[in-house]
This record gives C-alpha cells, sequence and structure tokens, in this order.
C-alpha cells in the first residue's frame, strides 16, 4: 500500500530531467510544430508546448487581420487553428482510453461558459502520430499538489477556492468525480480544473447545496491531509 495521501501525485526529486522535444501535427488547415516537454512522470501523454510559428503563419494571421474587427469572432470560429495562443497543451489519449477521450470533448462543450476560467480552453482535436488528442490553453498557474508551504494558513483560503470552482461548475450539472489534486491548478486567485475525462454529472434530484458543501469538505480534507504530512516531515513513496 502507497504511503501516498490521499489525491497527492508529485515528482520524485531524483527524477530524471524530462527531455525537450519538438512535435508537429495537423490542426484545421493549419501544420503546428510546437516545442516542449511532457508535464510529468505520471502525465505522459500531456504536453506542454510552445508554438514554433513558420513563415506562412505569419502571411495567414496578417491576411485575416486584414478583415474589420466585427468579423472577426465569425473568423475564430470558423478557423480557430489560426488564432491559437503561443502557450498550449497537447493531451493524447491513454491506451484503451477512448471513450473517456470523448467524454472529455462532451464535457468541455457542456461547460463551455467556463473555459478559460475555471477550466482550460478547448481548442479542439487533432493526431500525434496517429493518436487521438486534444489542444488545451495552457492554463500556467501551480498544480495544487505542489503547493507544499506546510501552513496550517492555507486550508481556509484553499477551501474557498475550491468552493468558488466546484459550486460554478455544479451550477451547470457537473462535478470533478476524479478528486486528486493534481487535476486541479491554482491560478492566480481561481483554482482551475484542468483534466475533465471522469467528470460527474448532477441528478436533477440532489441537493445541490448538499453536494457542493459535500465536494469541497472532501478536496479540503485532501489538501489538509497532504499539508499536514508536509508539516510532520512525510518522506514516503511518491508517485
Amino acid at each position: 500500500m502507497s504511503d501516498t495521501p490521499p489525491g497527492l501525485y508529485r515528482e520524485r526529486v531524483d527524477s530524471p530531467p524530462r527531455d525537450v522535444e519538438t512535435v508537429s501535427f495537423w490542426l484545421g488547415t493549419r501544420s503546428i510544430t510546437g516545442t516542449g516537454e511532457v508535464y510529468n512522470s505520471r502525465h505522459r501523454n500531456v504536453r506542454r508546448l510552445t508554438i514554433q510559428p513558420k513563415w506562412f503563419d505569419k502571411v495567414a494571421t496578417t491576411a485575416l487581420a486584414i478583415f474589420p474587427k466585427f468579423a472577426q469572432p465569425r473568423l475564430q470560429k470558423w478557423f480557430p487553428e489560426w488564432y491559437l495562443p503561443r502557450n498550449i497543451v497537447l493531451k493524447t489519449q491513454k491506451k484503451n482510453w477512448e471513450n473517456e477521450f470523448y467524454a472529455e470533448i462532451k464535457y468541455y462543450k457542456a461547460l463551455e461558459s467556463l473555459q478559460g476560467i475555471y477550466i482550460p480552453k478547448y481548442l479542439g482535436a487533432t493526431e500525434l502520430n496517429g493518436v487521438k488528442s486534444h489542444v488545451l490553453s495552457d492554463v500556467g498557474g501551480i498544480c495544487v499538489a505542489d503547493i507544499d508551504e506546510g501552513s496550517e494558513d492555507l486550508a481556509p483560503a484553499i477551501e474557498k477556492l475550491f468552493r468558488h470552482t466546484i459550486s460554478a461548475v455544479a451550477a451547470m450539472g457537473h462535478y470533478q468525480n476524479d478528486m486528486r489534486l493534481d487535476n486541479f491548478h491554482l491560478v492566480g486567485d481561481k483554482i482551475v480544473i484542468v483534466d475533465l475525462e471522469q467528470m460527474g454529472i448532477f441528478s436533477p434530484r440532489y441537493n445541490l447545496e448538499a453536494i457542493i458543501g459535500f465536494l469541497v469538505q472532501k478536496m479540503t480534507a485532501i489538501f489538509s491531509t497532504y499539508q499536514h504530512e508536509l508539516r510532520d516531515g512525510w518522506h514516503g513513496d511518491i508517485i
């Protein structure tokens, strides 16, 4: 049995450095080349990439910029690949996780109004070396599992942030069913859910406030347990 506190998955201190790699893929009408590295050893299907502009990219974006301002929203909807941020996340499908791959697309659509706020922006679907992949915005911030201040004062603040995020998602009938700390990032004054593969859907017969309270309490307890172990100098196996 692992000594890892519930919900905590972190890199080993002595883990080897991750190789920087360059990958290429098509998104719609655009051939994209990005340079970056896998997120960590547990999430080797997730790459944080910086797009390397090509000469034609500059031609295309300049041409699109000529169109009047009122036409830009429609162009962004038709050709989102030409309006990508410089930093993106490429998340490839895990082996035998095809259902979860399509479920994640469904959840991003259902929570579209929360994209860029409490969840990443969904930028499109592609393939990398024949494997289906999502293209997402890179929300930045820090993984909640990597907050290692070990301070008792953190839990109340984190609880408040969890409540904001969980309430916003719950108001749209969904919740994070995979309640591990590495599925959440602290970004500025918000907690962002970065993995939507295993979201849950509320039944209308449930009491929404009671469910929100339970989820907030559960996530705060996971975080507090983690912080308590840090204060006690926990040195168990880290996955």
